[in-house]
């Protein structure tokens, strides 16, 4: 936010005038903080992953997502977003089935103009939909398929198109969500991480597909840190709250089959 300056009092000459401006303009300049600080300062301020819990109300029907920031929270974008085509790459190929239960056939599709590979996000999903501390301990199967019916579609995205595919959600360019079927995977976050796990954008990505498909299986709610040293729940909103002391942790269920909650 800028703030006002207060009027110039009495200055003897005009001269005078326009040397004090011009100091002050070199101050200024070389006060101002960098992108990068402005950044973590967001990210990193009241509210932490926005939330407190970022929204105040209970489940919608349209989805969830790390999407709203807190009252007040302005996050300055990290650079100008690739403009979206529209065009999607379907992973191809497919999986046998994980886990038992009802099954969730997904697809997986980067839209086209990120340039990233559509495999090699599709080998990401994969795994974490097939690790035995994943989802599958919620009673439900996975399999993934390149064409007919699916029960849910991850999307990899433009910022810009996150924010269309997430609407009524406001994702403001920096978040992912759940909208329907569709679990849709923010470009920037994709690449970029959040500070949480700085230096580990692997874990990231795995806690990021973990928490918008749990909002997909019908976990709503966002959690807190349930105290100090304990591993914390995936559906933390690590971007917004970062992790309130909890030990980092990627995965819904612990090695025994308990939910992480």
């Amino acid at each position: 936010m800028r703030r006002r300056r207060g009027a110039w009092s009495y200055v003897a000459s005009a001269g005078a005038i326009l040397i004090v401006l011009s100091l002050v303009g070199l101050v200024a300049i070389g006060t101002r903080p960098g992108l990068a600080e402005r950044l973590s300062d967001a990210v990193d301020g009241p509210g932490d992953e926005g939330q407190g819990d970022e929204w105040g109300g209970g489940p919608r029907d349209e989805g969830w997502g790390e999407e709203l920031p807190g009252p007040g929270m302005e996050i300055p974008p990290t650079g100008p977003p690739p403009v979206a085509t529209g065009a999607w790459t379907v992973a191809t190929g497919g999986t046998a089935p994980v886990g038992t239960g009802p099954r969730y056939r997904y697809r997986v599709e980067v839209e086209t103009v990120t340039e990233i590979d559509a495999d090699e996000v599709a080998r990401v999903v994969d795994f974490v939909l097939g690790h035995p501390r994943g989802w599958r301990n919620a009673g439900v199967s996975f399999q993934r398929v390149d064409a007919g019916d699916v029960e849910m579609v991850i999307r990899l995205a433009t910022p810009a198109t996150v924010d269309q595919l997430c609407a009524p959600l406001e994702t403001n360019g920096q978040v992912s969500c759940r909208n329907g079927i569709d679990v849709v995977l923010n470009q920037r976050r994709w690449e970029n991480g959040v500070d949480a796990y700085a230096g580990d954008i692997e874990s990231y990505r795995i806690l990021l597909i973990n928490h918008e498909v749990g909002h997909l299986l019908g976990h709503a709610e966002h959690l807190p840190c349930p105290g100090p040293g304990q591993p914390a729940p995936v559906m933390m909103p690590v971007y917004y709250t970062g992790l309130q002391g909890c030990a980092p942790n990627v995965w819904p269920y612990t090695e025994d089959g308990r939910f992480i909650g």
